[in-house]
């Protein structure tokens, strides 16, 4: 059985609605209707439901088609949308189709209503199975990046591993007091550059895409830098360079770290035998001329990042394929093809475009442009010095995690602060002991990713016994799929605090001590 329709209607005349309704029905299309006469009406529909289509008529009392379409786009961009007026003439017409509409049709000729529905839907469909294909095949192609990248992985992993298994043994030869606190301070450098390691894997392997954002494209020069030097090979000399005032870009930080992180893996392959990776981003402001002799730019200003190696370079015969999809010069089995087509494929959904200069024997660079807004600013974030942690004073906190060894180093970092503790292997665990102790049990810190009952399941039981008691989250997949969805529920349920594993003990303690000091 077919789903039925849900179509948002924007008319203002009942006789016009019914019979567009009556036509629709009796050309077989199965349809819900929310009707909505005004400008009001029509706003909460849309920013409210979602639809599969939505008709509006041209010219409204208070309101026209044009401006209902602008605010569709913005609410409901994939949703195909269908003028329907007795008075739109051939400029207006042409000038809804330029302004984004699916299609228009005149009232006296409703016998085009059916077919322009079933062609706008049939359209809408195939857009949805090619962005979602899109999707796929962006998501392969940043774990084959990381594949190319496994054996640098892994070797850096094993140099973050060896420092800390080498220095815990010697906390036991009854060392001096300034050697504890060397070796103290190479096992949390290492830790550090693990997780850092981790959030990078994380970040490029995810299958979703972020928003797009106001983002400072030093940050992401600076991502990848790090990255390339702990796992490209030490013969590759890393250098990057960028402009102190660097202007700002809207983009999506998961795509836009994918475009640089394939154009340094293609470098690395140009270079067996070692050479020099240069990453530069400088402003850049395009006038006419240039803007003319390029097809995708357009005049304005731009942040220009610059990949450039010293490698083998690119014969001038191929160098016109390269970005065709699965065209590779790389031997069979290390490579698809897809990178530098996943590269110009995200440039160009940013509004930007690339060049490539090269010469075999002296190496390549690519240079890709991407549009600035520089007139746009962040909040900068304020670094707070070092402050003192507060100690406890006997409160309770009941920890839940289903690692022995989290328990057990989170229960020793509390009591010697001053807190008392009462543990638990997982939500089931832990909802029987907040039952038995809740009069005594201040807070709360359990982690979300656990057998039996997960931390989202433990807090909406928890709240329905105490809505009042803090509540602080713990998860080792802080930017994973469905975080964020989860997130939105853990708000909902009053936590306000997430710490992403793995965290310090001076972390741990100023959350706890904010969450106590909240009324």
């Amino acid at each position: 059985m077919k789903p039925r329709l849900r179509i948002l209607h924007l008319e203002d005349s009942p006789r016009d609605a019914e019979l567009i309704h009556s036509t629709l029905e009796c050309g077989g299309l199965e349809c819900d209707f929310v009707m909505t006469e005004n400008k009001s009406e029509f706003t909460k529909a849309v920013t409210d439901g979602r639809f599969d289509l939505i008709l509006s008529d041209y010219g409204l009392a208070d309101y026209d088609g044009l401006s209902a379409l602008e605010l569709a786009q913005k609410t409901q961009p994939d949703v195909p949308f269908i003028l329907i007026s007795g008075t739109l003439g051939e400029e207006e017409a042409v000038e809804s189709l330029k302004t984004g509409a699916t299609d228009y049709i005149i009232k006296n000729r409703l016998t085009r209503l059916v077919p322009a529905v079933r062609r706008a839907l049939e359209d809408a469909r195939k857009k949805a199975e090619l962005k979602e294909a899109e999707v796929r095949l962006l998501r392969a192609q940043r774990l084959e990046s990381i594949g190319a990248l496994a054996s640098g992985i892994a070797h850096d992993l094993n140099n973050i591993l060896a420092p800390i298994m080498m220095s815990a043994p010697m906390l036991r030869w009854g060392l001096k007091p300034d050697e504890i606190e060397k070796t103290l301070v190479s096992i949390e450098t290492s830790a550090q550059r693990g997780a850092d390691l981790v959030k990078q894997l994380l970040l490029f392997g995810r299958g979703v895409e972020g928003n797009r954002t106001v983002l400072q494209p030093k940050h992401l020069i600076k991502d990848i830098v790090r990255m390339v030097r702990e796992t490209f090979p030490k013969a590759i000399t890393v250098e990057s360079k960028t402009a102190a005032d660097l202007w700002l870009l809207t983009g999506d930080a998961t795509q836009l770290h994918q475009v640089l992180l394939n154009l340094c893996v293609n470098a690395r392959d140009a270079m067996p035998s070692g050479g020099k990776l240069s990453l530069t981003a400088e402003n850049i402001q395009l006038d006419e001329h240039f803007a003319s002799m390029v097809a995708e730019a357009r005049p304005g200003p731009y942040v220009l990042l610059r990949v450039v190696d010293t490698g083998e370079g690119i014969p001038a015969a191929i160098i016109d394929r390269i970005f065709d999809p699965f065209f590779t010069t790389k031997e069979q089995g290390r490579g698809t093809g897809l990178g530098l087509s996943t590269v110009l494929g995200i440039v160009k959904s940013h509004g930007g475009f690339l060049d490539v200069r090269s010469e075999v024997g002296k190496g390549t660079t690519f240079s890709v442009y991407f549009p600035a807004t520089p007139n746009n600013s962040t909040p900068l974030v304020d670094v707070p010095a070092t402050v003192a942690i507060a100690k406890g004073d006997g409160e309770m906190v009941l920890v839940v995690d289903d690692e022995p060894e989290i328990l057990k180093i989170t229960e020793q970092n509390l009591e010697r602060n001053g807190y008392r503790t009462v543990l638990a292997h997982d939500g089931v665990d832990a909802l029987v002991l907040f039952t038995q102790r809740r009069d005594e049990i201040n807070a709360v810190l359990t982690d979300l990713e656990m057998p039996l009952m997960d931390g989202v399941a433990l807090v909406r039981a928890i709240r329905k016994l105490d809505p009042n008691v803090q509540v602080i989250a713990s998860s080792g997949i802080g930017t994973a799929q469905g975080l964020e969805e989860r997130m939105d529920q853990l708000k909902v349920l009053g936590v306000q605090t997430l710490l992403t594993k793995p965290y310090g003990a001076d972390t741990l303690l100023h959350a706890l001590q904010q969450a106590l000091r909240r009324p």
